[in-house]
């Protein structure tokens, strides 16, 4: 009586591998400096074109179920394979990013595969779900980046095409939805200098962001940038531009940031 669950779960697990298998394909495309960083930034803009059209019209019908949001932070290390911070420091952001972005009624969620072996003791702390440290040193070109015009150029060449592979290798369950849109998940890699910031995001054009080590504080900030949100002159607001404190958001800004392609209903 069993069977025909069990076999609908094989089918729906080839599948979905199969479907990831694909869009990683173009994935790699896209991983490609200068050329297929650039196809990829055109393919984001027309996915997140298409995304606000449609959210707009979801504003107009006054329909705002709860959607979510993936993402996973991803802690670097430095060229001697020393952890620039540990999960622990970085996880109250975590938090916090859910509190804020709970006015948009969006709901975060971990965009992980579950760990396949726990740690001694048999549990995994809520930290895990969320955080997870790079396997290898990294080279110094993703650790000291630049933001603005300088974290644009550095994600055309060689900064961009490791962060995208890091991206492809962690979150390889969610190739289908990253490649069209369908809640993209978004990588907060934590770096050990970013010039003149403590925080830094090329908005709708990548699926990551970078945050400073000795400063996580701008999580929230920096994922909303990602989801299509710009500077704010309010010192009250989320993306006020001189700190990362503020936690406000507006209605245009919900709107938006719920038109992302980063945000889906499933």
């Amino acid at each position: 009586m069993n069977a025909p669950p069990v076999r609908s779960l094989s089918i729906k697990s080839i599948l979905a591998s199969f479907l990831n298998g694909l869009a990683s394909v173009v994935d790699f495309i896209f991983c490609i400096p200068v050329l297929g960083r650039v196809l990829k930034w055109l393919w984001n803009s027309i996915l997140t074109l298409i995304q606000v059209i449609l959210g707009l019209l979801e504003n107009a019908m006054g329909y705002k179920p709860i959607k979510k949001l993936r993402f996973g932070v991803l802690i670097l290390k430095d060229e001697e394979g020393n952890l620039l911070t540990t999960p622990d420091a970085v996880y109250a952001e975590v938090a916090r990013t859910q509190e804020i972005l709970a006015q948009a009624k969006v709901e975060i969620i971990p965009a992980f595969p579950p760990v396949k072996m726990l740690p001694e003791g048999g549990t995994l702390p809520e930290s895990g779900r969320w955080i997870r440290t790079a396997r290898n040193p990294s080279p110094g070109r993703m650790l000291d980046v630049g933001c603005d015009g300088s974290a644009m150029i550095q994600d055309l060449m060689m900064p961009g095409l490791h962060y995208q592979m890091n991206t492809i290798r962690t979150f390889f369950s969610t190739a289908f939805r990253r490649v069209f849109g369908l809640g993209a998940p978004i990588t907060v890699f934590i770096v050990r200098d970013i010039k003149g910031k403590a925080g830094c995001s090329i908005g709708w054009l990548g699926d990551y962001v970078t945050l400073q080590h000795n400063f996580p504080l701008c999580m929230a900030h920096e994922i909303g940038h990602a989801c299509n949100l710009l500077h704010s002159e309010n010192p009250e607001n989320l993306m006020y531009p001189k700190s990362c404190k503020p936690s406000t958001l507006t209605t245009w800004q919900i709107i938006l940031l719920r038109s992302s392609r980063h945000v889906s209903y499933f």
